[in-house]
């Protein structure tokens, strides 16, 4: 049985929380791969087979919806392309507005 991948944007208000929740998610639950995308450095806070999809640049929640064509590798818009080919969801705790317009 293949194993879901679930992208997890790692910019939101508590970037901190996002890595904990991958964490348990990862924890217990054997049926899910978590992918975060994010800077490098979070990579080691990870644990219990969480992985790291790299992400340069994101939207800050002050920064207007132009942001999101003017950051290709921002992680919300990597995260949205996964799903073209390695994530079957995603996980966004960032500003709606980016995450509706780096889906269309």
């Amino acid at each position: 049985m293949r194993k879901i991948a679930v992208a997890v944007d790692f910019m939101a208000d508590k970037p901190q929380n996002v890595i904990e929740g991958a964490n348990e998610a990862t924890c217990y639950s054997f049926e899910e791969e978590i992918i975060v995308v994010g800077p490098e450095s979070i990579g080691p806070q990870l644990k219990h087979g969480a992985k790291l999809k790299e992400a340069k640049d994101w939207i800050e929640m002050g920064e207007e919806i132009e942001a999101v064509r003017a950051k290709p590798e921002a992680s919300i818009n990597i995260a949205c392309r996964m799903l073209q080919d390695r994530a079957q969801a995603l996980v966004s705790a960032g500003k709606s507005k980016a995450i509706v317009a780096a889906a269309i």
